[in-house]
């Protein structure tokens, strides 16, 4: 009897109650292209240690008139920023009534003085959620290291919903260290093969000391309708900078497709090579804006 008045005694607050959900099943919720992942983010590999900073914490009233986290109407503003760090977001939250909440992810790259490479967004994912009122929901955000990211929702019956938005990062590394920005550039794509800096002389590197890095991750935007064909090498060099070869070692290929405007995404899966050079080529001359990142993952 004293332990049930002792257990009777107990009071949780909500943001206990969502320790709890951390590592409790969540209600089902509908999505069209993030099923793979909803639960990406509580995998660990061994060693790893997993920190998670708070990016917002709030609630805004969402109709059927598209509005982000905060209540923000206009489409060019980001949800949360500085975020190049992070390897994904998680997003928590509960809504107050029954309606259905439909969701876009969106992400995009800032240059060095935190300027969007371009206003548009690059489209991560798009799901609806259904859980009944005031039931937890979590969402794991694909594709990190984005500077910028906008989550934007609509309702066809106006409700409140409460949202928490966290940062996972690897706790072992300095923060501004994990993903260091090795080159912004507006570069020329044409039928001549060229590199980043415009270079077509092939000993070049596009990137130097970059052996620190497990992998890059080049962000960017295309400003042509026409493909754009590229090809990432790499090589190393000895402890005085010289290459151990004149030949560069192919890790990736492939080709840039999208509209005249549209975010394109590749990473390496090879890393540790102190110098990479990526040539691009299009059939039509087009300017190319390119964000790259080495990290430390």
């Amino acid at each position: 009897m004293e332990e049930m008045r002792l257990l009777s005694q107990i009071r949780i607050s909500r943001r206990d109650l969502l320790k709890c959900f951390l590592t409790a099943p969540i209600a089902g919720f509908s999505l069209s292209t993030l099923t793979a992942r909803a639960f990406a983010w509580r995998q660990k590999v061994p060693g790893d240690v997993i920190c998670s900073d708070l990016l917002f914490e709030g609630s805004a009233r969402i109709d059927n008139f598209p509005r982000d986290l905060k209540g923000n109407d206009s489409p060019v503003m980001p949800t949360v920023e500085y975020c190049q760090s992070y390897r994904q977001l998680v997003w928590l939250g509960y809504k107050s009534g029954n309606a259905p909440l439909n969701f876009s992810l969106r992400a995009r790259a800032t240059d060095l003085m935190g300027m969007p490479l371009n206003f548009s967004w690059r489209i991560l994912g798009t799901g609806v959620i259904r859980t009944s009122p005031n039931a937890w929901f979590r969402v794991a955000i694909p594709e990190g290291h984005w500077d910028q990211y906008r989550i934007e929702l609509t309702s066809s019956s106006p409700q409140q919903i409460y949202s928490r938005l966290l940062g996972i990062r690897d706790a072992s590394i300095e923060k501004s260290q994990l993903a260091k920005t090795l080159l912004v550039r507006r570069s020329l794509a044409d039928p001549t093969e060229r590199d980043l800096l415009g270079t077509m002389t092939a000993e070049y590197p596009t990137c130097d000391d970059a052996d620190a890095y497990s992998r890059l991750i080049w962000i960017g935007v295309k400003m042509g309708s026409a493909d754009v064909s590229f090809v990432v090498l790499a090589r190393s060099t000895n402890y005085t900078g010289t290459p151990l070869s004149e030949n560069w070692c192919p890790i990736a290929t492939g080709t840039l497709q999208g509209t005249a405007g549209s975010w394109f995404r590749v990473e390496t899966k090879q890393g540790y090579f102190d110098q990479y050079r990526i040539v691009v080529s299009s059939s039509t001359s087009q300017q190319i804006i390119s964000k790259i990142l080495g990290v430390l993952e």
